[in-house]
């Protein structure tokens, strides 16, 4: 300090003063109180002052502007977090309803794959049914009309033979024992 002070007495040309304040020092050293020069903390404020003012011109508008937009970003980041956040909850709560839903229509298409599955297998057995009764009654219609065909056939045939052994019992009239005898052929005959 007393450096100081010595380099500032020096610049203002007063050799003297450096002397006195040299000889003040020496007795406040001895007496062992604080000594508190004016001039020294004038220039001191003065300093300080004259600092502050470059500073403040210089670093601290640059300064708080760098915090303002440091703060702004940061305000941005944690409104953007909040934002990403709600929008997660939003789209996880869209997901789940989405899921439910294709569940649903999915649960649905199944019960409605069953049922018509159900229709076409009841339509295909009744379809079966028709047709199967359609064959057994045309069959039936056939062995009928065969069945008819045949009988007639027997009855023509029959007559045939009748009429031939009438013929021949006719044409040979010899007694009723020769008589009872070719009928008896002509229906064994027949019955083979």
């Amino acid at each position: 300090m007393n450096l100081e002070f010595i380099q500032i007495a020096m610049a203002e040309g007063n050799a003297e003063k450096v002397a006195s304040t040299s000889q003040e020092e020496g007795k406040s050293h001895e007496s062992g109180g604080l000594v508190i020069d004016p001039m020294i903390v004038g220039s001191q404020i003065l300093d300080l002052l004259i600092l502050l003012f470059i500073l403040k011109a210089i670093l601290y508008k640059p300064l708080m502007k760098l915090l303002a937009e440091r703060e702004q970003t940061i305000k941005q980041g944690v409104e953007d977090a909040e934002s990403a956040k709600i929008l997660l909850k939003e789209s996880e709560a869209n997901r789940e309803h989405m899921l439910k839903t294709a569940r649903a229509e999915g649960q649905t298409m199944l019960e409605s794959a069953r049922r018509s599955g159900e229709q076409v297998r009841t339509e295909i057995l009744t379809k079966a049914q028709d047709e199967a009764q359609h064959i057994i009654t045309s069959g039936q219609q056939s062995v009928d009309a065969e069945k008819s065909k045949a009988i007639q056939e027997v009855k023509a045939h029959a007559v045939e033979i009748v009429l031939k052994a009438a013929e021949k019992i006719l044409k040979e009239k010899l007694n009723t024992a020769a008589d009872e005898k070719l009928i008896k052929d002509s229906i064994e005959s027949y019955a083979k």
